[in-house]
């Protein structure tokens, strides 16, 4: 006989971590700044953590990538929000 399987075993690992219209306030885990319901952040479901829509916040938490922007010639590279979690982030 095998070993029972529990549905809240799959909600381990990055699924339904995303960037949503939060339903409650919280906090920005980097920042601090209160974040309040209905406002953009990003939802990191593992961690049950929020991180706010500020640039410097989502470089410290792995939330940016860098995407060229100008002219082939003198254009560079700027770093813009990601879909997804790029690196670690912070510990936790």
């Amino acid at each position: 006989m095998s070993a029972p399987r529990y549905r809240h075993a799959a909600r381990t690992g990055n699924r339904g971590s995303r960037w949503m219209d939060v339903r409650y306030a919280g906090t920005c885990k980097v920042c601090g700044a209160a974040i309040a319901a209905g406002e953009r952040a990003f939802w990191d479901a593992a961690a049950r953590t929020v991180t706010c829509w500020s640039l410097a916040c989502c470089e410290a938490d792995g939330l940016t990538r860098q995407e060229w922007q100008g002219s082939p010639v003198s254009g560079g590279y700027v770093s813009v929000r990601a879909d997804r979690r790029i690196g670690s982030g912070l510990a936790r």
